[in-house]
């Protein structure tokens, strides 16, 4: 127990013997507007309600295809909606459905590198920011569900200032 100015704060630890899955090391765990807390691990995310976890090891994308995702972190929105990212993908979450519809961020088949996203952050107008490792910056229009690309210029002193990109901070333009 800790005391800061009169308050108690209280720490529980749970782990394997309580249903987490193995091989956990978590990027970001997230307690959504609901209370479930959301941990990426190898293989997909889990979902803690406090007593138990439910693991989500396959998503839905476009025509019904099944993907077997690999998942780094976990983003609420403004909305309450539930997004994850990791290996080329962005996830979101369907709260009626109970599961993950996901949509790739680069063409699987295309000659380039897949991102792996290990951060994602809301800016206005429904955008949603990616941060990845060596594959620069993407938003993405929650609207029409593209993806952009930026990435470091070394003779743009107005590009992104690396193409790695851990953590990411939104400013007031957004």
């Amino acid at each position: 127990n800790i005391n800061f100015s009169e308050e108690i704060f209280r720490f529980n630890k749970i782990g394997l013997k309580d249903g987490l899955p193995s091989g956990t090391g978590p990027l970001s765990i997230v307690q959504d507007s609901l209370g479930f807390i959301w941990f990426p691990v190898l293989g997909g995310i889990s979902k803690y309600d406090g007593y138990k976890f439910t693991s989500y090891k396959t998503f839905i994308g476009p025509n019904d295809t099944t993907y077997l995702p690999e998942i780094f972190c976990v983003f609420e929105d403004s909305n309450y909606d539930l997004w994850v990212a990791g290996k080329n993908i962005l996830g979101k979450y369907d709260r009626a459905k109970d599961n993950f519809f996901c949509y790739k961020i680069v063409d699987p088949n295309s000659e380039s590198s897949l991102p792996s996203v290990y951060s994602i952050r809301e800016g206005k107008n429904n955008i949603l920011w990616l941060g990845t490792y060596e594959m620069g910056l993407f938003s993405f229009d929650k609207k029409s569900q593209k993806f952009k690309q930026y990435n470091h210029e070394v003779n743009n002193s107005n590009s992104i200032s690396s193409d790695t990109l851990s953590d990411l901070v939104i400013d007031d333009n957004g």
